[in-house]
């Protein structure tokens, strides 16, 4: 049989956009356009956020990564405001940070292999915990954040949806002393396809691209 054996299931989408609602107020408060794509034996996610309202300018982060999603070096522009330069090193990462005031660098005892970077805006950010977890294995899997802190992330039950079974993931954050919460679904594809945050009252949903 040519092409896709017949009721194979399709791999992961590569490209799309999370838009984000408040909870609150079912008002939409923004959106991150994504694309995947294999560079260099790994891959480079390219993404663009951007709020409504606030005055936030527009955010573009560029991602380099292993093929099995471990970060290399991750690349930040919010316009006109700052860029930064995140460098994911076997032992520490480094974050040099440019804006009006000139540049600042500063590093952490965190390997990548365990790295998850938290990016305020960065609501596709998640993807990387989902494509780097372990489904087989049913113990609590940690990942070091930056900013420094620690996120655990657990299976929880299945949900069927339309007939289809969906997976979930539980991730708990801790950074300085502050704790979020949030539920990941995710298809038998492997796409995030929605997330609720705790603190912060949002529902993101993956959309197709348009």
């Amino acid at each position: 049989m040519s092409g896709r054996e017949a009721g194979a299931v399709p791999g992961p989408r590569r490209e799309g956009h999370y838009v984000a609602t408040s909870l609150s107020n079912n008002v939409q408060v923004g959106y991150d356009s994504f694309a995947v794509r294999e560079a260099a034996g790994g891959l480079v996610v390219e993404s663009r956020h951007v709020s409504f309202g606030g005055g936030v300018p527009p955010q573009a982060a560029r991602f380099t990564l292993d093929a099995d999603w471990t970060p290399r070096q991750l690349e930040i522009t919010a316009e006109g405001v700052m860029t930064a330069d995140i460098d994911f090193g076997e032992a520490e990462c480094a974050i040099t940070v440019r804006g009006p005031r000139g540049e600042q660098q500063v590093r952490f005892p965190v390997g990548r292999a365990r790295a998850y970077f938290l990016m305020s805006g960065g609501l596709y950010f998640p993807l990387h915990i989902v494509r780097r977890f372990r489904f087989g294995d049913p113990a609590p899997q940690l990942f070091d954040l930056l900013p420094p802190g620690v996120c655990e992330v657990r299976r929880v039950e299945d949900v069927v949806e339309d007939g289809e079974a969906l997976r979930q993931l539980e991730m708990r954050f801790q950074i300085d002393g502050l704790e979020d919460f949030a539920r990941l679904v995710i298809s038998r594809q492997g796409d995030l396809v929605r997330y609720r945050t705790r603190n912060q009252n949002l529902l993101v949903k993956l959309e197709e691209r348009g």
